[in-house]
């Protein structure tokens, strides 16, 4: 952000906006969220300084399960990428159920364990009460939440914009 006073300013209302966000953090979202699970506070100010959540091993980005090569290697057959879609679908169902918006939903924020189960990442970007995801990939965003003639939110994400990027995904 060196000599971009836009991106500074941007990346200063973030982390203040954070203050309030992560300790309002949904409690009752899936266990397949990967969501905080407490913040770190300042002990001199009581500032969020940052968060813990839980640590997944052995996972797969879901980015590589649209490479037939690393699925063939794998052994991973059409059925399990089908399975893996599934619980993937009843995962965001879930999440939206508790009025909790992906946003920036995409194949790098999805990753795979060894038995095919869908975890979904950088939950503390979701969108939820008064605080919107302000952020997305642009292979994955709603255009209808964008400018027609540039890529720019214009509008918030919501729950169908949530499903086009799965749907994205899926067609990958």
């Amino acid at each position: 952000y060196t000599n971009n006073p836009a991106m500074q300013q941007a990346a200063a209302y973030r982390l203040k906006e954070q203050q309030r966000k992560l300790p309002a953090f949904p409690r009752n979202l899936p266990a397949s969220v990967v969501a905080p699970v407490a913040v770190a506070l300042n002990g001199k100010n009581g500032t969020v300084m940052g968060y813990t959540m839980p640590y997944l091993s052995g996972m797969e980005v879901l980015l590589s399960y649209g490479d037939r090569k690393y699925r063939d290697q794998g052994g991973i057959d059409g059925n399990q990428v089908a399975a893996v879609f599934q619980k993937l679908h009843t995962v965001v169902r879930e999440v939206h159920q508790e009025q909790v918006v992906i946003g920036d939903f995409n194949d790098l924020n999805v990753l795979v364990d060894g038995n095919g189960e869908a975890w979904l990442v950088d939950a503390d970007s979701m969108q939820f009460g008064n605080f919107p995801c302000r952020t997305f990939t642009a292979r994955f965003v709603d255009p209808l939440c964008c400018q027609p003639d540039q890529l720019l939110l214009t509008t918030p994400h919501n729950q169908q914009s949530d499903w086009y990027a799965y749907n994205i995904m899926l067609m990958q």
